[in-house]
């Protein structure tokens, strides 16, 4: 049976309020996809919408129909993903913008404590959920711009029209030491633009070309051996 890493959980974000157009009220619970871990044979599946999979992606164009939002951001999380022989998957983040006035509750794990590595393998980053007033430049937590206890755990936060809120899950840890990962499944990273040059360097050994984006293998088992020299 085939192990792997921890990974994260599921953002439950809970909006209630009255549309736009009609007046009538509205509630929706919404499930955000996370990372899940690196296993022994695999990398973690990315922005997966809870571990059981009986949960579905909510597309852009179905919120910002139903509901008075606009979804100005939906990407994976950058750097969100451990290192590891096999990497974790990739968590997501995205940004609402409220049309009118929404009150928010949520339910979320990870904002402390990061998803752990397992045979070597790096922890994975941390949830962050984040709140921009209308008109200002500053992004806080619930506990700086509303004095909740927790900045994951709480309800009946009311926003105003104009006010942004992100949400950026945690991604899966990594299995396995990251200097033994396949340079090529690094080059491809680097290629689909997952991971930068510098993370390729620091985090797996991998010397990637900056012209070609291709892997420069004799410097790469030159500079995996110089980290493995420096952690022994």
């Amino acid at each position: 049976r085939s192990s792997a890493s921890d990974g994260g959980t599921s953002g439950l974000l809970g909006f209630y309020g009255s549309s736009v157009d009609t007046g009538d009220p509205f509630v929706v619970l919404h499930i955000e996809g996370m990372g899940c871990g690196g296993r022994e044979d695999a990398d973690g599946n990315d922005a997966m919408v809870t571990k059981n999979g009986n949960c579905l992606n909510s597309p852009c164009e179905v919120l910002e129909t139903r509901y008075p939002v606009r979804i100005e951001e939906y990407r994976l999380a950058p750097n969100s993903p451990g290192a590891g022989k096999h990497r974790g998957g990739y968590g997501v983040e995205r940004i609402w913008r409220c049309l009118t006035q929404i009150t928010v509750s949520a339910h979320l794990n990870s904002l402390r404590l990061r998803p752990p590595g397992l045979r070597g393998g790096q922890d994975a980053a941390n949830t962050m959920l984040l709140f921009n007033k209308s008109g200002t430049d500053e992004w806080l937590t619930a506990q700086e711009r509303f004095g909740t206890v927790s900045s994951g755990k709480f309800s009946n936060v009311v926003l105003e029209a104009g006010d942004r809120i992100l949400l950026r899950t945690p991604g899966g840890a990594g299995y396995g030491n990251p200097l033994d990962r396949d340079p090529k499944l690094v080059e491809q990273d680097v290629l689909d633009e997952l991971l930068d040059i510098e993370d390729a360097a620091n985090n797996y050994g991998v010397v990637i070309t900056p012209d070609r984006l291709t892997v420069d293998l004799t410097a790469t088992n030159q500079l995996r051996e110089e980290h493995r020299n420096a952690i022994s």
